[in-house]
């Protein structure tokens, strides 16, 4: 075997094993189980499109622009606000409910609670209250991501070693070199770990939202082809708002990355 052989093997196997790859395992996987189930008429087609069908939908979404991007625009400006006020709000609650024991053994136990309460049910009264515009979704939106980053963010707290605060500090390093060096390093993937499930929680909840009251946004696409019973359009458009929230993980992985290594560097 060849020198260029052997080095080209190790190579391919780390690409095949990489974390992009198996996305694209589990895509191709869905997309053979589909075109499989579609071609023997083991699913209804009013149920399950064929693939052929889906993408001639998909074609026609992505060459109309204009109502692509109002679509995706509106969602997209709902979920960032959504998630700019989970994030601000749910990791100051979660550091100040963290910070401290007799804080955590109060207040964790009421997030958890509160967590587990399905707050899209609160959509109707805020409808009501605030009207069918985006201040409703940004309101359910928010406070549906918040507390899961509370939640991560108290447990990220909570899990700083002390004996290493308690070195830094003894070694002279003031308060605020201290959280640099040691607390911000400790506490940032816990962080994002929460940011990334609040984010998740802050799109389906838009979208949600946007099923039951919209004039423009990717739910309301989805409401309108489901009602019509256009499913192949609605598989197109559940594609697009795949893509999106793929977009959207994938941006705040990017500033996950740069974050952390800033504080590391």
């Amino acid at each position: 075997m060849s020198t260029a052989a052997r080095t080209a093997t190790p190579l391919a196997r780390r690409i095949l094993a990489s974390p992009s790859m198996v996305y694209i395992y589990v895509v191709l996987a869905i997309l053979t189980i589909w075109v499989v189930l579609s071609s023997l008429g083991s699913v209804p087609p009013v149920l399950l499109p064929t693939l052929g069908e889906t993408l001639q939908q998909l074609a026609a979404i992505v060459s109309d622009p204009e109502t692509l991007f109002a679509n995706v625009g509106a969602t997209a400006a709902e979920v960032t606000l959504a998630f700019a006020f989970a994030a601000v709000a749910g990791v100051a609650l979660g550091v100040v409910v963290g910070s401290r024991t007799d804080y955590s053994r109060a207040y964790e136990p009421l997030l958890a609670n509160l967590n587990a309460i399905p707050i899209v049910l609160l959509y109707p009264l805020l409808l009501g209250a605030m009207g069918s515009g985006g201040e409703a979704k940004v309101v359910i939106g928010a406070i549906s991501a918040g507390l899961p980053i509370a939640i991560a963010t108290h447990w990220a707290v909570r899990g700083v070693d002390r004996d290493l605060v308690v070195a830094a500090r003894s070694m002279g390093a003031r308060r605020l070199s201290t959280v640099r060096s040691v607390t911000l390093p400790a506490v940032l993937p816990g962080v994002f770990s929460g940011l990334r499930t609040g984010l998740s929680l802050a799109i389906v909840t838009v979208v949600a939202g946007e099923f039951l009251s919209a004039t423009v946004g990717l739910g309301l696409q989805l409401a309108r082809a489901g009602e019509s019973f256009q499913t192949a359009a609605l598989f197109a458009w559940l594609i697009v708002t795949a893509v999106f929230t793929a977009v959207m993980i994938g941006l705040l992985s990017v500033i996950q990355t740069l974050v952390i290594r800033k504080v590391n560097a």
